[in-house]
């Protein structure tokens, strides 16, 4: 029922034919100050996220005695996600941001290791695809805050999660298992995992131009727990993996282009990466009572990176008087107008990067007593992400537009990876760690505005610790470990901006080659007899801050045109 209608009332004094309205005939305006987004500016957009990744289960061992008896390595699996994100920033300097995503794998592939599994070595190969999802939010303070740039450090929270599921089975090595091939219109193994990790990181936004941004963020991850379970279909077995301490990094860098001064779209790029210490693997029978070795010792990780393209809209009270949804306000320090970079400098980073190294492999396949294979050439190469921090000091020289300088750069790292190696002897685990590395560097620069894109080459060196298993259910070979520290080359380059006359920010990518040298292994007769060598290159990604000491007064180095 509605209805409409008239009340007189009674008592009221009665208006005079020209006297004023009682009520207003407009609602009265809203004070700008109870609105709960005072001084605060925003920014929200989409993302299509192009990615490729891996994941690994193992080595899983059986205990006791340490065996190392199967591993799990799921590669080549390319994502597409699209994700929403959205950062908020007060003028006092705090900030939240976060983003949401999801999306499908496929064209992927699963490598099931068994040492063996029927006879001899096996290593059976599955198509593997499925879906991703993920989730981050951050909060942080911008601890430089000056007109076109800032740098802020933050604690934030991600989870990631996929789910894969596998088809079909071949043998590509020597045993009986999976052959002949099982086609690939039968699921195998489905496989859900999640890492679940405390983000500490620094993230920086740089106009380069009136309407280019760079936007550069790295994360350390010092608390990863993971939690996993896969279901061997065919012989009726769950997996439930567990693991509840790891590290890991999360890298981004990306380029906006401001259409208009509320709208921008960009290109960017991220790497992620978990790596967990020794965890507990499952084995659930859904046909057998269940035994003291249902629970074994394992170790996983993960790696996720990829492209995007993105569009966002920027809106805040304060939109109107900053360009670009910069921040308008600047520390007293900070100086107008192009930079003097000449002087001292001393500074911290952080980052991330991945060690590969390849080892040599002298061992043909064996043949056991019944005449089944061992088949040599299987893994051999080596894959170690990590984080990494660290400090570096140098000096710059300004000449006109042009900057030349040296610098000497050191970071403790924990860079760790493992694979199958020597399989012709039934295969062994072999693993890499690098835990610390540094450079000695020349710099050449070309400084326009308050920025500073260099390239830097000069020597490198890296300490790692390679370690060798070499117990399983075929072979008893016993277990080795050795460390070097190796010099070789490095190039790279970056950018540099200056939030003040003192304090600047960098963005910087490296790569590091080392020559091939021998790695012994003397409690380990037969690799140690057959002189192993490895050869090993590094790619890092750095930002940091760097403060400066000047020769002189703080003056800006006019430059010509």
């Amino acid at each position: 029922m509605v209805r409409a209608g008239l009340n007189y009332h009674f008592g009221a004094p009665e208006p005079g034919p020209h006297s004023a309205s009682t009520l207003p005939l407009k609602a009265p305006p809203v004070s700008s100050a109870s609105s709960i987004f005072q001084n605060w500016q925003f920014e929200t957009g989409a993302r299509l996220w192009l990615s490729n990744g891996q994941e690994q289960e193992g080595p899983l061992f059986n205990a006791p005695p340490l065996t190392l008896a199967s591993r799990l390595v799921y590669s080549g699996l390319e994502g597409v996600s699209g994700e929403t994100f959205f950062r908020a920033d007060h003028d006092s300097g705090l900030f939240i941001k976060a983003n949401l995503g999801a999306g499908g794998l496929s064209n992927g592939l699963l490598n099931d290791e068994d040492f063996p599994a029927a006879f001899v070595y096996s290593n059976t190969r599955s198509n593997a695809s499925g879906h991703l999802a993920y989730a981050t939010i951050d909060v942080g303070y911008d601890v430089f805050n000056a007109p076109g740039a800032r740098l802020g450090a933050f604690v934030g929270y991600n989870r990631y999660k996929q789910g894969i599921n596998t088809h079909g089975c071949a043998q590509l090595a020597g045993d009986a298992v999976c052959s002949p091939t099982i086609p690939t219109n039968l699921m195998g193994i489905t496989e859900y995992d999640h890492f679940d990790s405390m983000r500490i990181g620094l993230v920086s936004q740089l106009m380069l131009s009136d309407r280019l941004r760079l936007t550069a963020e790295a994360a350390y991850l010092p608390a990863v727990n993971y939690k996993g379970l896969d279901n061997h279909l065919w012989r009726q077995l769950l997996g439930p993996d567990a693991s509840s301490m790891g590290n890991g990094m999360m890298l981004e860098a990306m380029l906006d282009y401001y259409v208009t001064p509320n709208w921008t779209v960009g290109v960017g790029g991220r790497y992620w990466a978990w790596n967990m210490d020794m965890g507990t693997a499952g084995f659930d029978s859904l046909t057998l009572p269940p035994t003291p070795s249902d629970v074994e010792p394992s170790r996983y990780s993960a790696e996720r990176y990829g492209v995007f393209v993105q569009t966002a809209y920027h809106w805040g009270e304060a939109n109107a008087s900053r360009p670009a949804g910069m921040p308008t306000k600047a520390p007293a320090l900070l100086a107008a107008g192009p930079v003097n970079w000449t002087g001292f400098y001393i500074g911290g980073h952080l980052g991330g990067g991945v060690s590969n190294t390849g080892w040599s492999d002298p061992f043909d396949s064996t043949v056991d007593p019944f005449g089944n294979i061992n088949v040599a050439g299987f893994g051999n190469k080596i894959r170690a992400p990590g984080a990494l921090g660290g400090g570096q000091i140098g000096i710059n020289w300004q000449t006109g537009r042009w900057v030349l300088g040296g610098e000497v750069a050191a970071s403790l790292a924990d860079l760790r990876g493992e694979n199958t190696c020597f399989s012709g002897l039934g295969g062994l685990n072999c693993q890499h760690v690098v835990n610390s590395l540094g450079s000695v560097t020349g710099r050449v620069g070309y400084t326009f505005d308050r920025s500073l894109a260099y390239v830097k080459a000069g020597g490198a060196w890296i300490d790692t610790s390679h370690n060798l298993f070499g117990n399983t259910f075929g072979v008893t070979l016993g277990n080795g470990s050795t460390r070097d520290t190796t010099w070789g080359w490095t190039a790279g380059v970056g950018l540099e901006y200056a939030l003040t006359n003192r304090w600047t920010t960098f963005a910087e990518y490296d790569h590091i080659g080392l020559p091939s040298r021998s790695v012994p292994f003397p409690t380990v007769a037969v690799v140690s007899d057959a002189n192993i060598s490895v050869r090993q290159t590094v790619d890092l990604f750095k930002m940091g801050v760097n403060y400066k000491f000047d020769f002189g007064p703080v003056t800006a180095i006019a430059v010509r045109d």
